[in-house]
């Protein structure tokens, strides 16, 4: 994440793909500075920051045309890959990964993707750009309404009634569901969650010295980073062959996502699975192995 180059700031150390130098960033941190404010100085991280540092990794292990696949929020990585650098992959595996920020679909649209391009072009707007009118068409004619749409949607479905009866709380975990990581784990999946990896919950959660589990780490500023960060991918690459395995949970609305993007791009392999959860890969995983076994064995 970190490059040095002649050619930006006469070689200070960067953040890629940005003129942020890292030093800045750190000098915050060590003042104390609040996140959000950092956020505000320095609010994305662009999905080819990542997608590059992908595309570096190849390079350094010399694998050629490999088969990427990604879970959940790296199809975002996978789709900046899949547009940008298609001739360095052979093909592309998204685990309920073919959401709104890896394929957008004009027809759906999506809040934060709607509402971030309506700010850019804003944004791009105030330093007088050579294409000013361009961009002013496209945000009056094309943004702006993809975004009031989202409001009137929002409001909507916000607007409705909600029942008064009291909800049903989880009082917590005790000290034995926090006793170890596989603990509280099941104490999770009994309050209605999905059984993660013990590693993501891990990565997600300190641990005590006993082995008991802590506090939660703060990625605050990487993932609001992300979110921040997040682009418009309306079309990808005809040349990458793709895999989109989806979990058709009703409440989740991937009906019309997967056929948005099983209609924009006819030559996919498209896998929808039902009594599956985002975890798809734990969930169904003999589905899952055998969809992506048949789709590998077609890839030249």
């Amino acid at each position: 994440m970190v490059v040095e180059d002649p050619e930006i700031l006469g070689g200070t150390p960067v953040i890629r793909g940005t003129r942020i130098p890292v030093h800045q960033v750190a000098a915050l941190f060590d003042n104390g500075t609040p996140i959000e404010k950092i956020l505000e100085a320095y609010p994305r991280l662009a999905p080819s920051q990542v997608g590059d540092d992908v595309v570096a990794v190849l390079d350094a292990l010399q694998m050629e045309k490999p088969i990427l696949a990604g879970h959940s929020i790296a199809g975002e990585e996978l789709s900046d890959i899949v547009t940008r650098h298609p001739q360095r992959i052979a093909a592309a595996i998204y685990l309920d990964a073919a959401l709104s920020f890896a394929f957008y679909s004009p027809e759906l649209g999506d809040m934060n993707l709607d509402s971030l391009a309506v700010q850019r072009k804003i944004e791009r707007l105030s330093h007088q750009p050579p294409d000013g009118l361009a961009v002013a068409r496209q945000l009056l004619e094309t943004d702006m309404p993809a975004y009031e749409r989202d409001l009137r949607s929002f409001l909507a479905e916000n607007e409705k009634p909600r029942s008064s009866a009291p909800q049903p709380r989880s009082s917590g975990p005790t000290a034995a569901d926090r006793a170890t990581f596989a603990a509280y784990r099941d104490w999770r999946v009994r309050n209605g969650d999905m059984p993660l990896p013990e590693a993501e919950l891990r990565q997600q959660l300190n641990a005590n010295p006993d082995g008991s589990v802590g506090s939660w780490k703060n990625h605050s500023l990487a993932s609001q980073g992300i979110f921040n960060g997040e682009r418009q991918f309306p079309h990808l690459d005809d040349g990458v062959r793709l895999l989109a395995i989806y979990e058709m949970d009703p409440g989740h609305n991937k009906e019309a996502q997967s056929a948005a993007f099983e209609k924009a791009n006819p030559s996919a392999t498209v896998v929808r699975l039902k009594n599956a959860n985002h975890s798809v890969f734990l969930s169904n995983e003999a589905e899952v192995l055998s969809a992506m076994n048949d789709f590998i064995a077609t890839v030249p």
